[in-house]
Order: C-alpha cells, then sequence, then structure tokens
C-alpha cells in the first residue's frame, strides 16, 4: 500500500508540475486551453471551470494539455481564430512548449531549498577540523595543514563548516593565487596561518566519461580508522610483529580508535620504552573458495552492510607456535557481499584480535621512525582475472601484476596517499594508461597498469559501462571514523549552496546519459518506465520522507531533459518546429505539422511499449 500511495504522490506532482507549466503560459499568451488532463484514458474525475475541463484519468503515467489549434487539420471554431496554439507567433510556441520542462526544473530547488534549509537532518553538518590529508596534494605538503587542524578562516572570511571551505574552493580562480588559511591547532587552539595553492583537478565520471574540471587542497573531513602500513621490514612495528593492514586498537590500554591516536600514542612513549600494542588482524579465509573464483569481468559495488558472525574457538589459529602472540579474541568472520555483473559473490575474512609487545625507537617517535604509515594507499584485494593482476612490470626481470599489500606511492608521476585521491586519478582518463610507483617489500618498482571498460547489468537501472582496474584499496567498511560535527549557523545559505551543486550536477549526468543514447555511449537498456518508478517511490517512501523527496528531484530533472529531446511527440521536437519557423519567417503546411504529429505519436507509443517491456524484464529477468 504504501508503495502504491507513494508512487501516486510521486508521478501526481510531477505531471501536474509539467503541465502546469504548459497551462499557465498558454492562459497567459492568450491560447484557449480546452483540456487540463492528469493522466491517459478514461477520466475518473473531472469538473468545467470556465472554457477549460479538468481532468484526473484512470492512468497515472502521465498528462497532458489540450489546446486549441493543436491538430493542425482539425475544423476550426470560429471563436477560436486568434486563440489558437498556430495562430500565435513561433516565438509564443516556443514559449508555452519550453514551460513545462522548465518548471521541471524549478521543482528541485523547491525542494532542496526548504529540505536543507529547515530539515532537521542538517542542523548539524561536518566541521572544518581535518581529518586526514593527502601528502602529494597541497595540504599535505610539509608546513601545511595536520589532521586535527580546525580551519576558521580562509583569506580573511570566517567559515565553520566543511560546505563553507567547499563553496569557497568552487569560487576560486588560479589567478588569485595561494589562499590564506587560518587553523587552530593542538590542545591549545593556537592559530596557524598557512598559505595553500589549491591544485588544478580532472574527474571522468565513472559510467558517462565526460570530464569536470575544479580545484582541490587535498584532505578529508572524516579521521582515518587505525589501520597502518609497514614501510620498513627492520622497523620497530615489523620487529613486533605488526603487519599491513593491521588495526591498532590501543596502545598501553589506551584506545586508539583513530589513526591520529595512534600517532599521538606512540609519539609520547619513552625513547626504548616496551610498548603493548591490541591489533585487529584480518585474513582471507578459504571456507567460502567462490568468493576469491573472480571469473567474471564486471564492476563490484557493496550490496549490504557487514555480517559479522561468531566463528569457533581462535586458539587453533592465535597460538600455532611457541611464543604467538596472545590472542584474545573472539574469533569473527567478516563477510561482504558484492554485485558483479548481476551475481551475488561474497568475500570472507576471519578477524582476530592480538596483544603484542614493541620496543619504542630510540630516537624520534614519528611515525617514519616507528616503519608505519596510513595505509589507505595500499592494494587490499586483486581481482585474479582483472586488469591489476596483469599490470605490465617496467622494471627488468620483475613479474607482470600487482599484488596485495603493494603499496601505491604515485599515479602518473604524482604522489598521494589518500585512497579517495588516489580512486579519482585512477579514474581520470581511463582509456589511457597509468603509470604506478609502488612499494613492495622494501624496493621500490614501477607497473603500467591499463583500466578495461567492462559492460555489467545493473539489476535496478540496467546495462551500464563502467571502467574497472580490478583492485580494492580496502576491504573493510569502516576505514574511516566520522569526523566533527557543528551547528550549521546559516542553514538556508547551505541550502542554496547544496541546491546549486546539486541540480547542475544531475542535469548534467542526465544530458550526457540521455544524449549518449543516440550516440551508442549509454545503452537505450537504461531507460525506465513506470514500474521501476513505482519500485523506487516505494522504496524511497520506506527510507523516509528526505529520501522520497531525493527520489523527485532526480526523477523531476530526467523529465525536464528528457522532455527536451528534438523528437516528434516531446517538448524539444515542438521547440525545434517553432525554431524553424522563426528562422524561416513562415509557417510550416498544415500537413507538415500533421505528419509531424502521427511520427511523434508512434515514437511516443513505441517508446513506452520498450520501456515497460525492459521494466518488468529487469524486475522479474534479465534486462531487454
Amino acid at each position: 500500500m504504501t508503495t502504491l500511495v507513494a508512487a501516486l504522490v510521486l508521478l501526481g506532482v510531477l505531471i501536474t508540475v509539467h503541465e502546469l507549466g504548459h497551462f499557465l503560459v498558454a492562459k497567459a499568451v492568450g491560447v484557449r486551453v480546452r483540456v487540463f488532463s492528469i493522466g491517459f484514458g478514461k477520466a475518473v474525475f473531472k469538473w468545467q471551470r470556465g472554457e477549460t475541463e479538468y481532468r484526473i484519468a484512470a492512468l497515472p503515467f502521465g498528462g497532458f494539455v489540450l489546446m486549441a489549434g493543436q491538430d493542425a487539420l482539425e475544423a476550426r471554431d470560429p471563436s477560436d481564430i486568434g486563440r489558437s496554439l498556430l495562430d500565435k507567433s513561433p516565438f509564443i510556441r516556443i514559449l508555452v512548449f519550453l514551460a513545462g520542462p522548465l518548471m521541471n526544473l524549478a521543482l528541485p530547488f523547491a525542494i532542496l531549498l526548504p529540505l536543507y534549509g529547515m530539515g532537521e537532518d542538517w542542523r548539524e553538518v561536518a566541521s572544518n577540523t581535518v581529518g586526514a590529508v593527502d601528502s602529494g596534494m597541497p595540504a599535505g605538503l610539509p608546513g601545511k595543514l595536520q589532521a586535527g587542524d580546525t580551519i576558521v578562516e580562509i583569506d580573511g572570511e570566517p567559515v565553520s563548516a566543511f560546505w563553507q571551505t567547499t563553496r569557497r574552493m568552487e569560487r576560486y580562480d588560479a589567478a588569485q593565487g595561494p589562499l590564506r588559511v587560518v587553523v587552530e591547532r593542538g590542545e591549545a587552539r593556537a592559530r596557524v596561518e598557512v598559505e595553500l595553492e589549491p591544485r588544478a583537478w580532472s574527474e571522468t565520471h565513472p559510467t558517462l566519461g565526460y570530464n569536470t574540471r575544479s580545484h582541490k587542497l587535498g584532505f578529508i573531513g572524516d579521521f582515518l580508522a587505525g589501520d597502518v602500513a609497514i614501510t620498513r621490514s627492520d622497523g620497530p612495528l615489523a620487529a613486533g610483529g605488526v603487519r599491513t593492514f593491521d588495526r591498532v586498537l590501543s596502545v598501553n590500554g589506551l584506545a586508539t580508535p583513530r589513526l591520529l591516536d595512534v600517532e599521538r600514542a606512540l609519539a609520547a612513549v619513552g625513547p626504548g620504552a616496551n610498548v603493548a600494542l591490541e591489533i585487529e588482524r584480518m585474513t582471507p579465509t578459504d571456507s567460502a573458495p567462490s568468493a576469491f573464483e573472480w571469473v567474471l569481468g564486471g564492476p563490484k559495488r557493496w550490496l549490504e552492510e557487514p555480517l559479522w558472525t561468531p566463528r569457533g574457538p581462535p586458539e587453533a589459529l592465535c597460538a600455532a607456535q611457541p611464543g604467538a602472540p596472545l590472542c584474545v579474541g573472539p574469533l569473527l568472520r567478516f563477510e561482504r557481499t558484492l554485485s558483479h555483473s548481476g551475481e551475488q559473490l561474497k568475500m570472507a575474512w576471519v578477524h582476530t584480535r592480538l596483544r603484542l609487545n614493541v620496543t619504542a625507537p630510540a630516537g624520534d617517535r614519528t611515525p617514519a621512525a616507528w616503519g608505519m604509515s596510513a595505509s589507505t594507499h595500499c592494494v587490499a584485494w586483486v581481482d585474479p582475472a582483472g586488469p591489476a593482476s596483469r599490470a605490465r612490470a617496467l622494471d627488468a626481470g620483475e613479474a607482470n601484476g600487482l599484488r596485495a599489500g603493494d603499496c601505491l606511492a604515485s599515479v602518473d608521476g604524482t604522489p598521494h596517499s589518500l585512497a579517495s585521491f588516489i580512486a579519482l586519478k585512477l579514474g581520470d582518463h581511463p582509456e589511457t594508461s597509468k603509470i604506478l610507483d609502488v612499494a613492495r617489500d622494501g624496493r621500490a618498482l614501477r607497473f603500467a597498469l591499463q583500466p578495461e571498460m567492462l559492460v555489467w547489468r545493473d539489476p535496478e537501472f540496467g546495462e551500464a559501462k563502467q571502467w574497472d582496474v580490478g583492485l580494492l584499496l580496502t576491504t573493510r567498511p569502516d576505514i574511516t571514523v566520522p569526523g566533527e560535527r557543528t551547528q550549521n549557523v546559516d542553514q538556508w545559505a547551505y541550502g542554496w549552496h547544496q541546491a546549486n551543486r546539486e541540480i547542475p550536477s544531475r542535469i548534467k549526468e542526465t544530458a550526457y546519459a540521455v544524449g549518449g543514447m543516440f550516440t551508442g555511449n549509454t545503452s537505450v537498456k537504461q531507460l525506465s518506465g513506470p514500474v521501476t518508478i513505482v519500485y523506487l517511490a516505494g522504496r524511497a517512501a520506506e527510507a523516509g520522507i528526505s529520501q522520497f523527496l531525493q527520489l523527485m528531484v532526480v526523477i523531476s530533472l530526467g523529465l525536464a531533459v528528457f522532455n527536451l529531446v528534438p523528437v516528434p511527440g516531446l517538448d524539444g521536437g515542438q521547440i525545434v518546429m517553432a525554431g524553424i519557423e522563426l528562422v524561416m519567417r513562415r509557417p510550416a503546411p498544415p500537413q507538415v505539422h500533421r505528419v509531424v504529429q502521427s511520427i511523434g505519436v508512434v515514437i511516443i507509443i513505441t517508446l513506452v511499449v520498450f520501456v515497460l517491456i525492459n521494466d518488468v524484464l529487469r524486475r522479474f529477468g534479465a534486462a531487454l
């Protein structure tokens, strides 16, 4: 019942808004409107008001505004002379047909502004505290930002939330030069001023392929969890038994949920001191070997939350030899389900807690002195059938292929230390080979990685193309610890900022997706119709009003863009016809209008049948 009501509300609002645009502008320019209908088919409710009949019809999958003169060959009522659509100038007709899509473009602003501007979920937002910096980006260079810094001012403008920093970056022009950034640092909250020159950044959309340019400082708001990578095999941590991807849970009994806490705790111990560590280790298990038989190509995505279930006594794994570290347990099995070319596969690990004793270095107790770094730039898993497993070694005598445990030092000569920036760099211009500098067992190696274009089927959105590199930089769901939150002191400005970010971005995505159907870059099997919309409406309604309104925004923008496609039967086709008349300065013959209308009817019927079949097969079988 929830699904049905949600779908009726969703479609009702979108259709009414679209047709209302045509209706209001037609009335404003003096065109007679005979029928205003929400839905197709037989009228369930109808009433007459003035010269217009208003209807709510049985099939709520569209609507129409019937205006005098839309049928060029119909017998003309004398009272319609001067009030017929075709009696109006081409420019006026363009306005009438453009009004529907423009209303669908305006609706998202009317939804998102109050949603973000007044919504309880956005009373608090991410603060300006730096969670982690990328060592190869401006923020991560020596003497610049540090994890735990709080940005309070940029070029003299006070800032208190992450979105305000994002807004400032979106306004940045390279001609401005470096930004003057003031941060509060350490427990004393000392004010420190640094100069940061944002780096020009390029991103390629993973499925649609278009490129976006921006500027970035190179930090994230979330803190890194205490997962470490061993950078020196002769370092204190390696000597004590710590391995890459181990998570340090405590240092001398002090909980260390963040990597920042680990670094601070290790820096605070005395030179040469004995240090007790409690770590968490995950090791692949062979209990589900099919999970590692990755024989089909296709992008991977997590389908469900991790499942943690207790498994058997840990003694056999934790005390395999005399003097082995004490296992404090419990032993858990960690599973993640991924979608891979429409199939669901599970990857599984055993999950143990260990107590280790390490000796602090005699000199500095910096991360480098301990022989550690964050593990976010290290390869956690390699698809045995993917591009990473075949990456070409550029060093003489070295075997091809990346391995789990390899740590990426740079991509195409640019150093990076955070997984988010590495992933973006690997995905930028994916048609070109990527040169990777890799640290492996104390050696510096170089590989050429060529991403592959894969075609995969999403059970909800049909066939799609995506570039794949065949590796994961993490297999854990919790590699970050949520950053600090702060009061959203200017929530309406936040709403305007978010709306102005999201709406143009979604319009661009939709335009490229629709355009790609004509160029072959996007599969027509991604077209969705009423069955998918009903299904999504139900899911969004169950998730809450915010998700439901977000879905309404996405579909409204899709309707706007799709209706502007210059195809007979759509608003875009009508606009093109009127535009041709405007350029030629003479009206098209009525017979031409009739032919175009007939072609439009055939196209619309064919499209409706296609999306209905595709919807049904996608929901209940393979995509068409």
